[in-house]
């Protein structure tokens, strides 16, 4: 006699009513950015999916206050798709699952005085069940395998980072004129 055993990957909830239902995977995840430079000033930001959550502005997504008169990291999430003072925010989360999602980060060094540029190294921490196989920033460093990048940023001048949640690798261009 043969027995054939099959499984199947569709999760399913057995009432005790006797009725099944389909159970949904649910993802929800957040990366903190922080950026801190050679003289001890620093800033960070917050991304991430939450199922209950809107790609667009909802209860998660908090704007970024303005910044001091001067000596600074400053460090904002931009989307132009939302409204005034969302486009710039501080924490930005969007709704899961998902295939694709892309963030638009911008790093800005503004030193007490001069024009000097500073080494900003970025770290960050990943938290939470993600539906992504990567999460890159500029296409060449997977967030979810290294934990920071190190750049040169000069005075005043932002530098500009494309973050892609996705599960395929793809060369991407960075549009620099998003913010």
């Amino acid at each position: 006699m043969l027995l054939a055993i099959s499984f199947s990957a569709i999760a399913i909830d057995a009432r005790k009513d006797g009725d099944y239902k389909r159970v949904t995977r649910t993802f929800e995840w957040d990366i903190n950015i922080e950026g801190h430079e050679t003289g001890g000033k620093w800033d960070y930001v917050i991304f991430g999916e939450k199922p209950d959550a809107s790609d667009l502005v909802d209860q998660y997504d908090v704007p970024k206050c303005p910044p001091p008169p001067n000596g600074y990291v400053r460090m904002i999430l931009i989307n132009n798709e939302l409204p005034y003072p969302y486009n710039y925010a501080w924490f930005e989360y969007r709704h899961s699952p998902d295939i694709y999602k892309t963030w638009n980060l911008k790093v800005q060094w503004v030193p007490q005085t001069g024009e000097e540029e500073t080494e900003i190294t970025l770290t960050w921490d990943l938290t939470g069940r993600v539906e992504y196989k990567y999460i890159m920033l500029n296409n060449d460093i997977n967030m979810k395998k290294d934990n920071s990048f190190e750049f040169t940023c000069q005075a005043y001048i932002p530098t500009y980072f494309e973050i892609v949640a996705t599960n395929k690798v793809f060369k991407t261009v960075i549009d620099y004129n998003f913010g």
